[in-house]
């Protein structure tokens, strides 16, 4: 089978800029469209469908225009072993799909991706798997959504995902591991992964595909550069189509991808209005080259000053109406200034905060012996805001307590 691997979508990343917010539909809808014209017979998307855990409706319509492409391309002849699985999906091109950790959200909160399940969009695996055939060949798709970091070896532990045998076996998964990041802020390395054909991982926004002896591994990447990091900065955005015969992958590259290009400079002691003379001739000579379409240039000043003063990010972009300029100031006090960049970009992505946050409640209610309700449900719903289902909960964990310690009197 020829199956599109299209990975971090994310919808409505950006949306409140006029200029940016439509890039992420636009790629987004290149790759399902090229990957319908390259008459794929599944697409399998590997979490971060959205951007945010709650779209706005204006975002809903444009997910819905793309999924519904899928449904109205001429049939792949794909279908589902099991008679337990709604046959909707499986009209025109399935998608199977999970969720990463922008479409999480906790306890029994639905998800978005779990809306477009049961709209009969997608096929949504959370810690689950789905037998599927064509002429006679089968594929075991497994799926685990993103669980945080902390619990992610635990719940491999636990889901146990197993081989089918006749079948060829996928696994799926949106998690950050060791081996792909500069720095070891997983728990989660390669050896750890179940001994299945393929594993593909969403989440980490490079893409590769690799030959790991035990597996094939791949990284579709994104569609839309989000993140804004050196690494994404000529990188081609797209998607991977993969033969399970020949098990070759090819790499199918977005074309109205946004340009990106990122600039690090360097000052030592410099005046203010030479870093401003330095650093517009830098984007002159950038704007020098012909781009399809407005680029995003990333400025990011590093160093000191000759005197404290504050960078005017509107004195830099001031004239540049034909790019969109963004200035990353580490300049004054460097270590300081690193400092208040990890907390902006932990609180923006929301997802170390929430870490941070489980594992000190945990600590806290282990020191002094809780043993009520799960507390990863009762973060999640503190999370969402979700305080009145906790109560009831609370009462019957009192109330149970209660009438175990009446019994043994």
């Amino acid at each position: 089978m020829k199956i599109a691997f299209i990975s971090d979508t994310h919808l409505g990343f950006n949306w409140r800029d006029k200029e940016l917010r439509e890039d992420s539909v636009r790629q987004a809808r290149e790759a399902f469209m090229k990957a319908i014209s390259e008459k794929v017979d599944l697409i399998i998307h590997p979490g971060d469908i959205f951007d945010d855990k709650i779209p706005k409706p204006e975002v809903w319509v444009e997910a819905l225009k793309i999924f519904s492409m899928t449904q109205m391309a001429p049939e792949s002849g794909v279908r589902p072993v099991s008679g337990s699985v709604n046959p909707l999906p499986f009209r025109g091109i399935p998608v199977i799909a999970i969720h990463g950790n922008h479409d999480r959200r906790g306890g029994t909160l639905k998800n978005p991706v779990e809306a477009l399940d049961a709209a009969g969009h997608l096929v949504y695996l959370n810690s689950s798997s789905v037998l599927v055939e064509k002429n006679g060949e089968k594929l075991n798709i497994f799926g685990m959504g993103y669980v945080p970091e902390s619990y992610v070896l635990k719940t491999l532990r636990t889901i146990a995902p197993k081989r089918i045998d006749g079948a060829y076996n996928i696994f799926v998964m949106h998690q950050n591991v060791k081996e792909y990041l500069p720095d070891d802020v997983s728990f989660l390395s390669l050896g750890d992964l179940p001994n299945f054909d393929l594993v593909v991982n969403g989440h980490i926004h490079n893409n590769t595909f690799e030959d790991k002896g035990r597996f094939k591994f791949m990284m579709p990447g994104s569609t839309v550069a989000t993140q804004l990091k050196k690494e994404e900065a000529g990188k081609k955005k797209g998607f991977y189509i993969f033969d399970t015969d020949t098990e070759k992958a090819k790499f199918v590259e977005i074309e109205s991808t946004r340009p990106f290009v990122y600039l690090e400079m360097k000052f030592s002691g410099t005046e203010l209005s030479n870093v401003y003379t330095k650093v517009r001739k830098k984007i002159e000579d950038v704007l020098e080259n012909k781009f399809s379409m407005k680029p995003i240039i990333k400025l990011k000043l590093v160093g000191s000053l000759s005197a404290k003063t504050n960078i005017d990010r509107d004195e830099i972009s001031k004239g540049f109406d034909d790019a969109i300029i963004i200035v990353d100031n580490r300049l004054e006090t460097e270590n300081f200034m690193k400092r208040i960049e990890e907390l902006r970009e932990m609180h923006a992505s929301r997802v170390g905060v929430e870490n941070l946050g489980l594992a000190l409640l945990r600590k806290k209610l282990t020191e002094v012996g809780y043993s009520g309700p799960s507390v990863d449900e009762v973060f999640d719903q503190l999370i969402e805001g979700d305080v009145e289902s906790l109560i009831p909960k609370f009462i019957q964990h009192y109330q149970q307590t209660q009438s175990r310690d009446t019994s043994s009197l």
